[in-house]
């Protein structure tokens, strides 16, 4: 008797510890915001454009609060292709849109010049 009893125990056991498994690989699949079905958060804003800080990246002074902060942003492909077409010049004011990673700089998608 206390072998039966012995062998639905380990049997309970092994059950319970795929059961937490399990859940906890879905769960943690949930949580990971780098799922490629999630769509990236497009961010908009207005600044004052000011320079290319290399080929990949620009730098805009962005209002953060209540004062005026120079923010770097990485160049999509699509941008960094046609950037001189853009014509900007320090001091030059922008409305553009960037998503942003987990890791590294906010990627600008859209810049235009304000007139």
């Amino acid at each position: 008797m206390s072998k039966r009893i012995l062998t639905t125990l380990t049997a309970l056991l092994l059950i319970s510890i795929l059961l937490v498994g399990c859940t906890f690989s879905k769960n943690e699949k949930e949580k990971n915001p780098s799922d490629e079905s999630a769509a990236p958060v497009v961010h908009t804003e207005q600044g004052t454009f000011l320079g290319q800080i290399d080929n990949n990246s620009i730098e805009i002074e962005v209002k953060e609060g209540t004062e005026k902060m120079p923010k770097a942003f990485r160049l999509s492909e699509e941008i960094k292709e046609k950037f001189a077409d853009y014509n900007l010049n320090s001091g030059d004011k922008v409305s553009f849109s960037y998503t942003t990673p987990q890791e590294g700089q906010p990627l600008l998608t859209k810049i235009t010049k304000e007139e």
